[in-house]
């Protein structure tokens, strides 16, 4: 009957292919085993109504599934007799769990015979008779005798003893459809199921009544933990209030930061075990209100901690196949979606990234752009995470996150997480849409901790979890030992040596119930007392190990080959390559009940093993040749069955066969390893790879290669960019010497990096010269790639150099290969460096279009950092045509960029830069506004040169908005930590300010010695610019004391610098003031030709505020010409609304001087007298006394 199969766990058993299951037992062995006895009932009825062959067949089908479940619990069944069934647990080996296991199978029947009763009466064949057989369990566990019966034939025994009868009476009492079991098997297993009580019952054989009760049901049906919880109610309680509270956002909507615990104790003493009991006491295990992810300390995988999580969740195990991983993820995403409607977007982007991370590609440009992955992999993760909280914050409570092991955390994982904690719901803060409530509890040992900025940037609760007190480790021990008494000079030995660690307790009176103690022990349960207690764990682990039968000791230690963690399909393959049994199932859930492993509560394939310290021991048994052996068999099962996700094994592999002594294999797997995690940025692990591929060449004395080579030119490229300059300099000039030796693709490799580094350190002339060597290299390789890239990079140093025309041809050069290869993302790049090259020569709006057109790219591609330039380049550029709330949106929009990728410090600079907008729009307000919470961040994150700008750009806020006392106050801050920063080009900008304050306030000397200052650091830096900054700004005090020789000087060296290196605004700004100068040096010519280069430039920029400044000026000096005002009033007359109140002062004060008019000096007068007022300028008070 094909409808019966769905009662079969098809994927693990298959009744035409059961093969007869044999466990041989010696003659007279004495064990503890756990009996089962089922009994249908309800045959009678339907031998009215059904054939007798019917009714063989419908009892053959029903105990097939019987036996099934009795095998599929780790049972072995006894016999059949009638309507009877009979099975052991434990028969082979003793184990803990063994009555878990049979009650766990009485329920199994109970259900399985329900839905037999429902499929056989839907069926074609009983579907007029109503089929509805019922049964009863009894079980009991207790010391038997086995033995041998009949002819010699392997499986022919059975088990003796008063402990069969007290079950089989269990049976025949109990209730149908129910399991009934006596008092004392009960007391083993009451931590793990709920009870009814049935009150006592006569007993044939037994002179007293007997205590029973009805198996209820299990308290967990996940993980069982056969050890009691004891002495922990007030560490459970604690984790209950802190789950109430973060319940309590749920309702309140209001949260600051993340609730963080860091629950940590030395190791065994119960970490898992606390959390454990916390999940099965808070929601409900069945429900997917948790998920857990763990860190490894024999995996160097890059967000290993995150993966875990990701796979918990999905429900992905590392054997599934490419196809199944990605069914799995799409299937997740699907369900995520359908709890998150609005992130349906924010999901599906996040799937490619989630994906890769599994070893997934999608087929996604965003996947190219390698400096932008680790972005994109933060943003996916947090979304994803946000997303998981909605299954249980629907039910108003948080989603809990746990974080196993924190202290072996890899370094991507750690960034991740400090992410995290600062960027969760940060869709919230910006449009306030729900919020997600989580609650991370992170685990680690004693001597670990977490650092300050996950402590800093979450509500950290620290939780030490100490050793059992006295009391509640004699009570653990006392429970544990319940049919073993012991004395109590024995408790109080293993109290002071285990101090408190159940760990400790618990594997000792494992390894006492698994040395065949029974044989020892009395009628009345005593136990002898010499057996000795160890000193350490860490050989009482080994003790414990030892006393394994040899075939477990052996699986055992092969789980420990392939890691802390491990799949049994992979120790199943590893048996199959080692010839031996290919059926491991019955030997791994042994080791599970002898409290060695565990399996993951989601994935009951996937193990564990219970305690690193036990893997660690049970390693350090294997022989060193055997561990080679075996090392290089997990290595080839590997490769053999996991081909379409071997890119997931790599270092795992390299270290395989690393142990195995089979260099070149491992060397080819750490090179691959080490260009793996150079594609996600986790430069430090790539770092560790090349560095093992150059020890192996010297421990072997390997002869040097291009491979040797190529690794070291990568350690060299990773120090650059880790900051190692001078390590990488010494390293990449050390092979350079060795060119002879080395390939010539390899060496123009090195060539190029030694370019990048000496750009970084921005030594031009070196760069150049590397560079060069690598573009020859690749024309005589023909390496087109290989030659475009180098366009870029000299293209960079021409412009670093001034020489913008030459950079513009490599630009070019590189933007055509790449236009041919399609390759956008290199297009989007190129075309923000010719936009830079346009900029730097004046031709904004050539510029303009090529960050537009880079924006558009890198849009498309959700290139975040390139966005980021894209977007401030175009906002400078809108700064400088005055368009300053256009530049005030680009730069909202970079804001939201940096806070997605928590990219503090351009979140602190593009605050700066806002402040900058507002200040040039003349809300001075708005800019400290934005100034003071770039110095909050900047402050907080101890950027100490943008607390000195944020000083700085406030400073210079209050200086315009007339406060000069504030302004002072906050430069003489800056001043105290430029000075300690030794930070000379913010140190030159502050003097530069504040020598500008210092003049307007009137200190006119003091402002000179603030130029002076400037000047120097500037022309120490090589600035020309900020060299020429300061010329115009003396020019101007010059003037103003009327040293008009003087001031022509310092202001035609600033036309001339400005004019040079393409400095336009700037350069209209000097033209404007060399004109005034000309002016009063009655130089009218040379005014007039200076100020139409300023009014064009203006134009041509669309600078308004200037081009009315140079009209004003340009008609002015006519005036003087002409010695006639017409034009002057008539400008003044038609254009009025577009000047602003200084202009029109300006512009009276000289119609007052050329034509006396009152008028004109009385307007003159009371705009510079409210102009004074508002902000106290010398030079207004100047024109104030000269008008009185």
């Amino acid at each position: 009957m094909n409808e019966f199969n769905e009662l079969f766990d098809d994927h693990l058993f298959d009744l035409d292919k059961a093969k007869e299951k044999t466990i041989k037992l010696k003659d007279g062995e004495r064990r503890m085993v756990s009996i089962l006895f089922a009994d249908v009932k309800g045959f009678t009825a339907l031998s009215e109504k059904l054939d007798h062959e019917d009714i063989q067949s419908l009892m053959d089908h029903i105990m097939k599934i019987f036996s099934h479940s009795v095998e599929f619990h780790g049972g072995y069944v006894d016999k059949y007799t009638g309507d009877q069934i009979m099975g052991l647990f434990g028969a082979k080996v003793a184990s803990e769990v063994d009555t878990e296991r049979a009650i766990s199978c009485g329920l199994d029947m109970v259900s399985k015979l329900e839905k037999f009763n429902l499929i056989a009466s839907n069926s074609n064949k009983y579907r007029n008779i109503k089929i509805d057989l019922s049964i009863r369990v009894g079980i009991n566990t207790g010391m038997v005798t086995t033995g041998k019966i009949g002819k010699e034939r392997e499986g022919d025994y059975t088990v003796y003893g008063d402990s069969v009868n007290l079950a089989s009476r269990m049976e025949s009492n109990a209730p149908t459809n129910s399991i009934m079991i006596p008092d004392y098997t009960m007391n083993l297993v009451k931590n793990s199921f709920e009870f009814i009580d049935n009150g006592e019952i006569e007993v044939k054989g037994k002179s007293e009544p007997i205590s029973v009760f009805i198996v209820k049901n299990k308290k967990d049906k996940k993980l069982l933990y056969s050890s009691p919880f004891i002495g922990r109610d007030n560490e459970l309680s604690k984790l209950e209030n802190i789950y109430l509270k973060c319940n309590k956002f749920i309702k309140t909507k209001m949260i600051d930061r993340l609730t963080l615990v860091g629950l940590h104790s030395a190791a065994g003493v119960g970490k898992s075990r606390l959390i454990f009991e916390f999940l099965s006491k808070t929601i409900n295990l069945d429900e997917d209100l948790f998920s857990i992810g763990s860190c490894s300390n024999v995996s160097s995988q890059p967000y290993n901690l995150f993966i875990s999580l990701i796979k918990d969740s999905f429900g992905i195990s590392i054997i599934d196949n490419k196809k199944n991983i990605k069914h799995k993820i799409e299937s997740g995403i699907k369900y995520l979606i359908s709890i998150n409607p609005k992130k349906e977007k924010d999901l599906k982007d996040s799937k490619v990234f989630l994906a890769f991370l599994l070893g997934i590609k999608y087929e996604d440009k965003r996947l190219e752009d390698k400096k932008e992955i680790v972005n994109h992999i933060r943003i996916s993760i947090r979304i994803f995470i946000e997303c998981l909280c909605k299954k249980s914050n629907n039910k108003n409570c948080a989603f809990i996150i746990i974080f196993e092991d924190i202290h072996w955390i890899d370094s991507m994982s750690l960034q991740m997480l400090e992410y995290l904690l600062q960027t969760f719901n940060i869709q919230n803060r910006r449009t306030e849409s729900e919020l997600a409530i989580p609650l991370f509890i992170c685990t680690y040992r004693t001597e670990y901790s977490l650092n300050d900025r996950v402590r800093e940037n979450s509500m950290f609760i620290d939780f030490l979890l100490n050793s059992l007190s006295k009391d509640s480790s004699i009570e653990l021990i006392r429970t544990l030992t319940n049919d073993i008494n012991l004395n109590n000079k024995k408790i109080s030995e293993l109290f002071e040596k285990s101090n408190g660690n159940p760990f400790f307790i618990e594997e000792w009176i494992s390894l006492v119930k698994e040395k065949n103690i029974s044989d020892k022990v009395d009628r009345s349960r005593e136990l002898i007392d010499n057996y000795n207690i160890p000193n350490t764990l860490n050989s009482l682990i080994l003790s414990r190990i030892d006393s394994l039968e040899k075939e477990l000791r052996l699986l055992l230690q092969k789980a420990t080959i392939i890691g802390e963690e491990f799949f049994l399909k992979i120790l199943s393959l590893l048996e199959q390559k080692l010839g031996l049994k290919e059926d491991i199932k019955k030997p791994v859930d042994n080791l599970e009940s002898e409290n060695f492993i565990q399996h993951f509560l989601k994935q009951i394939d996937q193990y564990r093993f219970k305690h690193i310290l036990t893997r660690d021991v049970a390693y350090s048994t294997i022989l060193k040749s055997n561990r080679r052996i075996l090392h290089k068999s997990v290595a080839e099962v590997i490769e053999e069955n996991f081909s379409d996700i071997i890119e997931k094994f790599y270092y795992e592999l390299a270290i395989h066969y690393d142990h195995a002594n089979k260099y070149n294999k491992a060397i080819d797997y750490l090179e691959k390893s080490g260009k793996k995690f150079q594609r996600i940025l986790d430069f430090p692990s790539a770092l560790l790879c090349f560095k093992r591929i150059i020890e192996i060449y010297k421990e072997q004395n390997i002869n040097y290669n291009d491979t040797f080579y190529l690794a070291k030119g990568q350690i060299g490229k990773i120090y650059g960019f880790l900051g190692k300059t001078e390590k990488a300099i010494s390293l990449l000039l050390s092979l350079v010497k060795d060119s002879s030796k080395i390939s010539k693709d390899i060496l123009a490799k090195i060539y190029l990096y030694l370019g990048d580094v000496y750009e970084n350190k921005r030594q031009n002339d070196l760069s150049l010269k590397n560079y060069k060597n690598s573009f020859e290299l690749s024309k005589e390789l023909n390496d087109n790639n290989l030659s475009a890239e180098l366009n870029r990079c000299l293209g960079i140093i021409m412009m670093n150099t001034g020489r913008f025309d030459e950079a513009l041809n490599f630009y070019q050069k590189h933007m055509n290969y790449f236009v041919k290869q399609k390759n956008k993302l290199q297009i989007g790049t190129i075309s923000g460096n010719i936009g830079l090259i346009y900029f730097h020569q004046g031709k904004l709006d050539e510029s303009f279009k090529f960050f537009e057109k880079q924006y558009e790219i890198c849009k498309e591609l959700d290139s975040k950092q390139l966005l980021q330039h894209a977007l401030g380049n175009m906002a400078l550029i809108n700064n400088i045509k005055g368009e300053y709330k256009s530049a005030i949106a680009k730069f909202d929009d970079i804001l939201a960029i940096c806070e997605d990728i928590n990219d503090v410090i351009n979140i602190s600079n593009t605050l700066g830069n806002i402040g900058i907008a507002y200040k040039n729009l003349g809300e001075y307000d708005l800019a400290i506004e934005q100034y003071e919470k770039q110095l909050i961040i900047a402050e907080k994150s101890q950027f100490k040169r943008h607390i000195c700008s944020a000083n700085t750009n406030i400073g210079v806020a209050y200086y315009n908005k007339g406060d000069f006392k504030k302004s002072f106050d906050f430069y003489d801050k800056a001043e105290k930590i430029v000075v300690k920063i030794n930070d000379k080009n913010e140190e030159s900008m502050l003097y530069g300010n504040k020598g500008m304050l210092l003049f307007d306030m009137g200190k006119l000397d003091d402002a000179l010695v603030e130029y002076k200052k400037s000047y120097e650091i500037f022309s120490s830096l090589n600035n020309i610019r900020g060299k020429a900054l300061i010329n115009f700004e003396k020019s101007k005090i010059l003037f103003y004391k009327n040293h008009l020789d003087e001031s022509e000087k310092e202001i035609s060296k600033s036309c001339k610098v400005f004019e040079k290196i393409g400095d336009l605004p700037n350069y209209t700004k000097a033209l404007l003031q060399n004109s005034k100068v000309a002016r009063n040096l009655n130089k009218l010519d040379d005014a007039k030709k200076y100020i139409k280069k300023s009014y064009d430039i203006s134009k041509k920029l669309k600078l308004d505020k200037l081009i009315y400044s140079c009209m004003v000026e340009q008609e002015i000096i006519n005036m003087y010409n002409d010695g006639n005002s017409k034009e002057l009033v008539n400008l003044l007359q038609s254009s009025s609304s577009k000047f602003d109140s200084d202009l029109i002062a300006y512009i009276h004060y000289n119609l007052w001087i050329h034509d006396k008019l009152e008028s004109s000096k009385k307007i003159a007068f009371d705009l510079y007298k409210n102009l004074h007022k508002r902000i106290p300028k010398i030079i207004y008070k100047n024109y104030l006394d000269k008008l009185s």
